[in-house]
């Protein structure tokens, strides 16, 4: 997902007369690896007041500490991270 991508779609959404409330970014896809730029979405999300959530593949946990230094201001994106961390403990 692109940021500017983000950005243009959530304004055309409240455009429309719609009222985001969800954006879900990828750290870690099963088939690539891929990753989302997360900061930069976090900043969008931040900006539209929208809850980001980030789907996190279980191999990767450690790669998002290491590849992504995850500033305090961004506490939406920590908690989201902490859920998917609490729900993989009990699976």
């Amino acid at each position: 997902m692109l940021a500017s991508d983000l950005e243009t779609k959530l304004v055309q959404t409240k455009c429309d007369g719609c009222r985001p409330f969800l954006v879900v970014a990828t750290a870690g896809t099963t088939v690539l690896g891929a990753f989302d730029d997360i900061d930069d979405i976090a900043d969008v999300c931040e900006r539209h007041s929208v809850w980001l959530h980030v789907d996190v593949r279980t191999h990767s946990l450690s790669n998002v500490a290491l590849t992504y230094k995850l500033p305090v201001n961004k506490s939406v994106l920590i908690l989201s991270l902490i859920i998917i961390i609490i729900i993989l403990s009990f699976i």
